[in-house]
């Protein structure tokens, strides 16, 4: 019996570069193996919902999951994974950035035992140079901050096995990066890794502006590292070293030399600092309980409104 490939893909208003997906994904697939197409439409506004309603009318092995509103990119790619059933899934966006022609490659890499394969891009036609250096310096940080290394390289465009495919089913949190998540299991000895350069876009605008990635490496910060308590302790600790030089700056010369110790300006300058960074310092922790809070809501992740050819595998 084949084994069976599950295309998991990502949609947001991608109506022009669907039906090319379509084709060039049709004309990647491997003999040796059955394919299901999971497309997980995430609230488009554009034509994207009728052409795929359209697609699975005609090929049953195209699977759609259609949400009632925009719930996020690692939110749909969630959705893919619980209604997948191949043996291993491929994770791919439909702007086309992620090649379908590297696919079969992931799947021969799979093929040679290992469970985990990573895309790693090596050049994209879409950035320019103010563009990578930002992007490089955006994932730095976001490596500093968060406890795994978050390059730029490794986009979610991935292969996994069905072991873990099913170890990731069991992570319920609404804050989520799935690159996180793989770097969490520790599967460093069953990962490989792909190669590919990201062509420009066939059509359309990139989904993810400043405040979407903005809003990505937060959760990424706060759902793996601790980093930020530490770093709200430092400041902390800091504040009281600062408060004690400046008293021990006017003090000193007050009670060696009798020197007057200027008053008003000392104060406000203090009251303004400690201030500030005792605000600094409730905000992070305030960020930490209140995802907290969403968290023992226990809201489901997604609500779907419309699916095609496919029930839920649980």
């Amino acid at each position: 019996m084949k084994k069976t490939i599950s295309i998991i893909v990502s949609v947001f208003n991608e109506a022009e570069n669907l039906p090319v997906l379509f084709e060039r994904l049709e004309a990647a697939e491997l003999p040796e193996y059955d394919y299901e197409y999971v497309f997980v439409d995430d609230g488009s506004t554009d034509a994207s919902t009728a052409i795929l309603r359209a697609a699975s009318e005609r090929d049953d092995r195209i699977k759609v999951v259609s949400f009632t509103r925009n719930f996020g990119h690692e939110i749909a790619m969630t959705a893919g994974l619980d209604f997948a059933s191949g043996d291993a899934a491929v994770f791919m966006d439909a702007d086309l950035q992620h090649p379908p022609e590297v696919v079969p490659k992931f799947i021969r890499a799979w093929r040679s035992g290992h469970r985990i394969v990573l895309g790693k891009r090596l050049s994209s036609e879409q950035q320019g140079l103010i563009y990578r250096w930002i992007d490089r310096a955006y994932y730095k940080v976001l490596s500093l901050l968060a406890d795994f290394d978050a390059t730029c390289n490794y986009p979610d465009f991935r292969l996994l096995d069905r072991h873990y495919l099913d170890v990731l089913r069991r992570f319920k949190e609404h804050s989520r990066l799935f690159r996180g998540f793989v770097y969490w299991i520790g599967a460093g000895s069953d990962t490989a890794e792909v190669p590919f350069s990201a062509p420009a876009r066939f059509a359309g605008t990139s989904k993810y502006g400043f405040r979407k990635l903005a809003s990505l490496g937060l959760d990424a910060i706060y759902a793996f590292s601790l980093k930020p308590m530490r770093l709200a302790l430092l400041f902390a600790v800091s504040g009281i070293a600062f408060a004690l030089a400046l008293a021990v700056y006017h003090l000193v010369p007050y009670f060696l030399y009798g020197a007057k110790v200027p008053g008003y300006l000392t104060v406000v300058f203090t009251i303004i600092i400690m201030g500030s960074l005792q605000l600094f310092i409730l905000a992070i922790f305030a960020e930490y309980i209140g995802r907290m809070h969403i968290e023992l809501k226990d809201r489901p992740l997604y609500v779907v409104r419309y699916t095609a050819n496919l029930h839920e595998t649980e």
